[in-house]
């Protein structure tokens, strides 16, 4: 392959998810060649929609230690977009697996095949919060890991770090005012914070692979609007016009932490006591 064909190659992990999805539209509508991975065929719908927009598909499970050595050579830069999920996840597919293992695995087989530029998708919170719970510690662990593999490699390597994103607001707010004509809040609901919405964060992605000065830095990033969390429940409510839509509740955390606290003591037996202690941590964190 030419370089300059190389250069213009991207291969994005997770490309079936939120951020993927923009990520693929963005960069197939400025002429990249795309190269989306996605799990397997239970995702053949999505497959099909990236498709649509002008990507190469490969199916590749990272949860079963899939390899990207065959992929890589041909590409310049690599976003890695892979996350666990939130709920419902078994040893292989934990974010230990996920959000550390196979991110760090891409980042070693990317600096090893040549590539140019790797781009992590990681927690807003960043270092300060891997002693919280073990999901920020794996993060952090891949972006350790991934850096320290650009740095003997020359690979760039470029650290995304978003605060919000609409998507999970709107789920939150927007699903809650729908269902039930009202929304909670939390410790008074005062806390301020400016989601971004995916085409965002794929332009500015955009701006970052064209132009390698702004590359090899972490990014915290956020949108152009701060709210409160009350604020965004009563935008969610005036947008919707639902019955009763002034209602709301002042929720508390004591549930939360009383779960944080039983999930610890049965996380030396249990790891889906371990798996759901530290997502119930880092959420009260968050």
């Amino acid at each position: 392959m030419a370089k300059d064909e190389r250069e213009r190659t991207v291969f994005i992990a997770g490309a079936t998810g939120y951020l993927g999805w923009f990520l693929t539209r963005k960069l197939c509508a400025e002429g990249w060649r795309v190269i989306a991975a996605a799990k397997d065929e239970s995702e053949r719908e999505a497959c099909g929609r990236l498709e649509a927009m002008g990507a190469s598909v490969v199916l590749r499970d990272a949860a079963k230690r899939a390899s990207w050595k065959d992929i890589l050579p041909s590409c310049g830069s690599v976003l890695s977009c892979m996350a666990s999920r939130n709920a419902g996840a078994d040893a292989s597919n934990d974010f230990w697996a996920i959000d550390r293992d196979a991110n760090a695995r891409l980042g070693a087989e990317s600096a090893t095949a040549g590539v140019g530029h790797f781009l992590l998708f990681a927690t807003f919170e960043g270092p300060d919060s891997r002693a919280v719970t073990a999901f920020s510690e794996a993060k952090e662990a891949a972006v350790d890991a991934i850096r320290d593999c650009a740095t003997a490699s020359g690979m760039l390597f470029t650290v995304i770090r978003a605060n919000a994103y609409f998507k999970d607001l709107t789920t939150r707010f927007f699903d809650s005012v729908l269902r039930d004509d009202s929304f909670s809040v939390f410790e008074g609901g005062g806390t301020h914070i400016n989601p971004i919405h995916g085409a965002d964060v794929a332009d500015f992605v955009s701006e970052i692979l064209s132009d390698p000065g702004k590359a090899g830095k972490d990014y915290p990033i956020g949108g152009p609007d701060i709210f409160t969390f009350r604020e965004m429940g009563m935008l969610a409510a005036e947008v919707i016009k639902a019955r009763g839509w002034r209602s709301h509740q002042d929720g508390s955390l004591a549930p939360f932490k009383a779960m944080a606290f039983l999930t610890s003591l049965a996380a030396p037996f249990s790891r889906a006591a371990r798996v759901r202690n530290a997502l119930v941590r880092w959420m009260l964190y968050a």
